[in-house]
């Protein structure tokens, strides 16, 4: 990603402003539920990268999806480290004596899951003060997950990192799609910078015109059916070993979690990408492609 301009000085100043008014209505809530004074300040609005998100974030992350019901449309993210979870939870349900040590799913999500939604009814109704229409958000839904590429694939986000002050400092991280921001802050030529930029590649070369006739024997090939796979990763085992496996076994890829997948096309690598679901399919978004000449290579060999 180009996290070079993200914004215009004009549309970050107007996102800011709208990132201070949930801050503040946050607040309200949290001061609420807490018993106590809580104050919410908005830090630094970036454009999201996954590689930076998941060093903040290396393992399990409470992860919280909220969309709007009504008035205008998007989704909304929500990310926190499993302990602050614990302890804001735990704070809520007059715990704050003794909190947890622990993140435990099954008492601490309902809780958090239950601090969003009254976050989003405030400031739905904020927001529906200002445009003067009927703002409403959805029940939001709170998992503990280990975050990967494919959790953001559906929107491209700009991310805003907020901090809790109960007490203690907690990082809050909000991620807000850009329908979302482009429904209540409405692009301009003048506003928008690289926002939506994609990750940035050498513009591919346009292949050379060949001869009409070299031409002609090319457009004979375009209508061919190549066979496409998709590899997730390559590993070596012992012919014992591979005689061992049964139903459950698990086999160990020599990539990582969040590493890109190869393309192959007629088993000639093609491209790179990532796993992707659409509807209920398993699909691949590309990330990176062979360059023309390089892939016609590749076909005819």
């Amino acid at each position: 990603m180009n996290n070079g301009t993200l914004f215009s000085p004009a549309l970050k100043l107007k996102v800011n402003e709208v990132e201070n008014e949930f801050a503040h209505r946050a607040a309200e809530v949290l001061t609420s539920l807490l018993g106590r004074e809580v104050k919410v300040s908005v830090g630094e609005i970036s454009q999201f990268d996954f590689k930076p998100l998941k060093a903040d974030y290396p393992q399990n992350t409470v992860f919280v999806t909220v969309g709007f019901q009504e008035g205008f449309e998007g989704k909304i993210l929500f990310l926190l480290d499993p302990k602050d979870a614990a302890l804001l939870a735990d704070a809520m349900m007059g715990e704050s004596e003794s909190p947890s040590s622990t993140f435990e799913p099954a008492e601490h999500l309902d809780p958090i899951q239950g601090m969003v939604n009254q976050m989003m009814l405030n400031y739905g109704k904020t927001l529906g003060s200002i445009f003067d229409q009927p703002v409403s958000f959805a029940p939001s839904k709170a998992v503990l997950i280990d975050l990967s590429p494919a959790d953001f694939q559906d929107s491209n986000w700009i991310r805003v990192q907020l901090e809790i002050d109960a007490g203690q400092k907690i990082p809050l991280c909000r991620l807000v799609s850009w329908s979302a921001i482009h429904e209540y802050v409405p692009e301009t030529d003048e506003d928008v910078g690289t926002m939506l930029a994609a990750p940035e590649e050498p513009a591919l070369p346009m292949p050379e015109i060949a001869p009409e006739e070299d031409d002609s024997e090319l457009q004979l090939l375009m209508d061919i059916e190549l066979p496409i796979s998709i590899e997730l990763g390559r590993t070596q085992m012992m012919i014992k070993n591979i005689l061992r496996l049964s139903p459950g076994a698990i086999v160990e890829l020599d990539k990582l979690s969040g590493e890109p997948v190869d393309l192959y096309v007629n088993n000639k690598k093609f491209a790179e990408g990532e796993v992707v679901v659409v509807d209920e399919n398993f699909g691949v978004r590309i990330t990176e492609i062979e360059q023309v000449d390089e892939r016609l290579r590749n076909l005819e060999g």
